[in-house]
């Protein structure tokens, strides 16, 4: 289900009750690997009129001012409709674009997926990481909630690298938070007998 993996990935690398919460209005760079964080699948932090601030271009605002969207996808989005750059690949890149990020930003244990990319994805990602490095401290990179787990590890580490974390990304403690079990969780308690 939906948001599965990335709640697994931040109870693992995060610890349990810690949810990120994104400062779109202190990121002028992001990158969004399959993330309509416009649209469909919006992420926690602030509203999506703290990323606009950073769009106007009215005469007071200078380049240095405006934000600059990378966006990678496999379908049309409303995220992606705004972007700066766009490039459409299937979901099944998605997991080998954000490895190829990772490794580019110093994590060996992506190196081994991230060979597998593509040459033109390769190509379309080199110069924005390099932009994503430029921005240190003022860039994050965002990954959709339909993915697994180990997609939202390989953002982690590329927004630690990134220095996301306490300037674009910051962590909040939510001890209310109620855990729930997954599908998986319950269909085993159904069969095991504890659930009738």
């Amino acid at each position: 289900a939906a948001g599965e993996g990335q709640a697994a990935a931040n109870k693992e690398i995060l610890g349990a009750g810690v949810k990120p919460f994104v400062k779109l209005g202190s990121a002028m760079r992001i990158l969004s690997l399959d993330c309509d964080f416009l649209g469909l699948d919006p992420v926690s932090g602030e509203p999506i009129s703290a990323f606009t601030k950073h769009r106007a271009k009215e005469e007071k605002t200078s380049q240095a001012d405006m934000n600059r969207l990378y966006v990678l996808e496999n379908r049309y989005t409303l995220t992606g409709g705004m972007a700066d750059h766009r490039k459409a690949i299937p979901a099944s890149l998605i997991p080998v674009a954000a490895a190829l990020i990772a490794s580019e930003l110093g994590d060996p244990s992506a190196k081994a997926l991230a060979d597998t990319a593509p040459a033109a994805l390769k190509e379309w990602i080199s110069p924005a990481v390099r932009d994503l490095i430029d921005n240190k401290g003022k860039a994050v990179v965002l990954a959709g909630s339909r993915y697994g787990a180990e997609v939202h590890a390989l953002v982690a580490s590329i927004n630690k690298a990134l220095d996301a974390f306490g300037s674009t990304i910051e962590l909040l403690q939510d001890n209310s938070a109620v855990e729930f079990g997954t599908f998986a969780d319950l269909q085993a308690a159904v069969s095991g007998g504890q659930i009738k």
